[in-house]
């Protein structure tokens, strides 16, 4: 072959390689997935009892925060930190928020309080059902009154007693308390300002009438005509059941104390030039505590228990420019 015809088949061969390259169609450049920033992390994990009696045992793992940094007020720097779990996916999602105070005492050793603590899960279940928690921390003694205890609570008032509507009725203008039963029914007594007793000194309200499950009135059962309701002003003047036996009458309500949630907060530790704390703390919320609107700072209605470590980025002063 001469040069001639060697070199033109060169040519030839080198725009097919050039052709078919230009061909294959370029592959789409990746999507750069943006994470969230990470700030801070919570692990650890919480146990208790659901307010069936299931067991509750999770691990916590949050990862996800707000940024955070020290605010000092009087010499004191408050620290907010939280942290939360799958924040697209409502259903199936975790969160924690905790707020310390930091302070030196006289001998000048560095002192951490807990002054807030929330706790909230959300987990879909089988048969389209949703398990919900809610937790916060209450660092002092609470005092609740049952209308009704769950010993002498044979008439099975749903909710101690709490569970109540009103109504007034049109003729006589007399206020009446309607309460639901475990059976379904409900049983309605007169508004504890209707009657008075003045040689004892109270106000009460009677039994008025019973109905069956089905709206309508039931004569029949005289086992509610002896109850008795009474307001109790040092509970926000929440009716308490009395029982009327013969010239007497005997208290069916309890008054219960719940003692102060506990925390614990060791190796806590303020890394000023890499901007991070790091602590353990240990944090027990007590069942059984009721607000006066029926709602409770435990969902759960039985003790929970935290065992945590956390560690999140902070910034050393939050400073709010004046406009």
């Amino acid at each position: 072959m001469n040069l001639k015809l060697s070199h033109l088949l060169s040519i030839v061969l080198l725009n097919m390689l050039i052709f078919t390259a230009c061909d294959e169609k370029d592959p789409e450049p990746k999507a750069e997935v943006e994470e969230q920033e990470k700030n801070g992390l919570i692990l650890g994990t919480v146990s208790g009892q659901l307010k069936n009696g299931d067991p509750f045992n999770e691990v916590i793992e949050l990862e996800y925060g707000d940024k955070t940094g020290f605010e000092t007020v009087d010499l004191i720097k408050s620290l907010r930190i939280s942290s939360q779990s799958n924040i697209a996916d409502h259903k199936n999602s975790s969160y924690i928020s905790l707020e310390l105070d930091v302070f030196n005492n006289i001998d000048g050793k560095e002192l951490v309080e807990l002054t807030g603590f929330y706790y909230r899960k959300e987990q879909e279940l089988p048969e389209n059902k949703l398990l919900t928690v809610n937790s916060y921390y209450t660092p002092q003694i609470s005092e609740f009154l049952l209308p009704i205890s769950p010993e002498n609570n044979t008439y099975g008032f749903l909710n101690h007693g709490r569970s109540n509507t009103s109504r007034t009725d049109e003729d006589s203008g007399i206020q009446y308390e309607i309460y639901s039963l475990s059976n379904g029914a409900k049983v309605e007594l007169e508004r504890p300002t209707t009657n008075y007793n003045s040689e004892l000194g109270y106000h009460f309200g009677s039994f008025y009438k019973l109905y069956n499950v089905d709206g309508s009135i039931n004569p029949n059962d005289e086992s509610f005509h002896k109850l008795q309701i009474r307001p109790n002003s040092e509970h926000y003047w929440q009716n308490e059941f009395w029982e009327e036996i013969g010239e007497t009458t005997k208290e069916l309500f309890e008054i219960i104390i719940v003692p102060a949630d506990e925390y614990e907060i060791t190796n806590y530790e303020y890394d000023e030039a890499n901007s991070t704390v790091n602590f353990d703390i240990f944090i027990k919320i007590n069942g059984g505590r009721i607000n006066f609107n029926g709602g409770s700072n435990n969902s759960t209605g039985n003790d929970l228990t935290f065992n945590l470590n956390v560690t999140s980025e902070v910034y050393s002063e939050i400073v709010y420019k004046d406009n």
